[in-house]
């Protein structure tokens, strides 16, 4: 079965970077941030992994060894989302409380990561594993596990809309 990001067309991809920028925005604005200090992408599954879609993201340019970022399930705030089904909050002042991607992936995040945010996206079937995983992040500026779960809740909405704009269920 082709991946998710394969089976896209060019306007569905553009509906979802657009997507992508609007939950950046909108969580930035829940934290009190810049918005040019969080950024969102999507991980999906490939070959027994989960691979960042390089194609779709918001405001993760100027690294580009990010974008080759893949992390395994049950690893890394990403990896165990989708292994879980559950939403995770990752704090970096927190030595990543058990959320560390692999040693070979390890130089690949931003060196000013401060949070991650990561919502699995379901199919309709809660037997089978999610589609993809939403993530957002942010650079730089902390925030308070408190602060962190309400703009968490706003992913919900966003991965869902996401999931519409995929034509995927």
């Amino acid at each position: 079965m082709p991946s998710l990001s394969d089976r896209l067309t060019p306007e569905q991809r553009e509906r979802i970077r657009q997507a992508l920028d609007g939950a950046r925005q909108d969580v930035a604005e829940v934290l009190g941030l810049s918005p040019e200090l969080v950024r969102a992408n999507i991980f999906e599954a490939v070959d027994g992994h989960l691979a960042l879609v390089a194609d779709l993201t918001s405001n993760m340019s100027g690294r580009p060894q990010e974008l080759t970022l893949t992390v395994e399930p049950g690893q890394g705030a990403v990896g165990t989302a989708y292994a879980t089904g559950e939403p995770v909050l990752a704090l970096g002042e927190a030595g990543w409380s058990g959320y560390l991607v692999g040693a070979d992936q390890a130089d690949k995040p931003h060196p000013e990561l401060r949070w991650i945010l990561s919502m699995p996206v379901p199919t309709r079937s809660s037997t089978e594993e999610p589609l993809f995983v939403l993530s957002v992040d942010g650079i730089r500026e902390s925030r308070s596990p408190e602060e962190l779960a309400r703009a968490l809740e706003r992913l919900s909405y966003w991965s869902l809309l996401i999931l519409a704009l995929a034509g995927t269920r």
